[in-house]
């Protein structure tokens, strides 16, 4: 069994069922979550983030959690409460792009 509030599970089930709002107000009430976790990650990982760079980050993590008719958001396994998932989750996103980011500064340029 999922440990929810029932405000979480409300916006959750709504944004899982395409109800209107659902998504908007998903986004809406984890925002300051994963804004903190975004910042926290990267300030974890040595690296201090631009506001575009943030921004671009929390749009990766919002759109993952979106992608495939909300698949990630479907595969919470009841183990945890939303919020402790979708730290993990976003964690994860914000450290494999920050990998990925760091892997193409370090590539060196090849001359045309």
């Amino acid at each position: 069994m999922l440990v929810l509030d029932s405000m979480d599970m409300d916006i959750l089930q709504r944004c899982l069922d395409g109800k209107p709002r659902g998504w908007e107000d998903f986004v809406d009430r984890f925002i300051s979550m994963v804004t903190h976790v975004v910042n926290c990650t990267a300030q974890s990982q040595g690296v201090t983030l631009l506001k575009s760079q943030q921004e671009e980050l929390i749009v990766k993590v919002f759109s993952t959690f979106h992608e495939e008719n909300f698949q990630i958001l479907r595969q919470l396994n009841g183990q945890n409460h939303l919020s402790t998932y979708l730290t993990i989750v976003t964690r994860r996103i914000v450290v494999k792009n920050l990998m990925d980011y760091r892997s193409h500064q370090a590539a060196p340029k090849i001359p045309a």
